[in-house]
């Protein structure tokens, strides 16, 4: 595991910090205005950029990144897509359609319940892939029928296939079905983790939300997982203003599945600590 940080600068704005890159030598896609780098945190000057950026008021991102060994030794991962495809239909009201909003707060945007089927535009050209997420929903997947098909013959438990709708809710597009994953866990993430940027409290539902920084990996009780199906959620809820999306889990047999039926190409996943 290794933990990689983004960060970008302007030397009239963040001059200590321009000049340090500069008289290190450190790797920098620089530009006419903004210039950029990408530096691993096991990198002997990430101490004193990380001291630099703060005192000039910037920010920066982090991302870590798995060795192979790290992911196929994981007894469980986090499980996401990185290709968001359209957005849910309508766009003006896909929430009044697609789920109850009888105990959702209108501040958070907590408490939805899914009651009936997606609807897109139109199915996505899968070409290799097989697996993506929809803009501004975070936790569900939708899946090519070859996934589908594979799936189903798996042994692998805690899914089922819903048909995705036309924008008019009409029919059914061919060749996109959504997942569903509808087990969730109990509450159990350490929120003192240092991949844990925020955690709040809803002031109208009392709700509590968190904020993932990208750094590190999450923590779980180990006994949550006793007797725990392949894909499942977690109770807790991550996002700012109206997102509200859980984590999506997956066991080691159900990465193994997925990566050794080539099914991997849009997914990234991130082994989990068990505590």
């Amino acid at each position: 595991m290794e933990i990689w940080n983004h960060f970008s600068f302007r030397k009239d704005m963040h001059p200590m910090t321009a000049q340090y890159v500069l008289n290190n030598d450190i790797s920098c896609k620089y530009g006419e205005i903004l210039s950029a780098v990408d530096i691993s945190e096991n990198d002997p000057h990430w101490a004193e950029l990380s001291r630099l950026l703060k005192l000039e008021n910037n920010t920066y991102t982090s991302e870590t990144k798995f060795s192979k060994e790290d992911l196929f030794e994981a007894e469980w991962l986090t499980m996401r897509s990185k290709w968001h495809y359209d957005y849910p239909q309508p766009e003006e009201c896909y929430t009044e359609l697609t789920y109850s909003e009888e105990n959702a707060c209108s501040k958070c945007g907590m408490g939805l319940v899914q009651q009936d089927s997606f609807r897109f535009k139109r199915t996505p050209k899968w070409g290799r892939r097989n697996f993506c997420m929809t803009n501004w929903v975070y936790d569900e997947f939708f899946v090519s029928p070859k996934a589908k098909e594979l799936l189903e013959s798996s042994d692998l438990k805690g899914f089922s296939f819903l048909n995705v709708l036309n924008k008019s809710g009409k029919e059914a597009l061919a060749d996109i079905y959504q997942m569903q994953i509808p087990y969730i866990l109990p509450e159990s993430i350490e929120t003192s983790s240092n991949c844990i940027e925020k955690v709040s409290n809803c002031p109208v539902c009392g709700k509590r939300k968190l904020l993932g920084n990208g750094g590190g990996q999450f923590e779980f009780k180990k006994e949550i997982f006793l007797n725990a199906l392949d894909f499942v959620k977690s109770a807790e809820q991550f996002g700012s203003g109206l997102i509200a999306s859980r984590l999506i889990l997956v066991s080691h047999d159900a990465y193994k599945f997925i990566v050794e039926n080539k099914l991997d190409s849009s997914l990234v996943f991130e082994p989990i600590q068990l505590i």
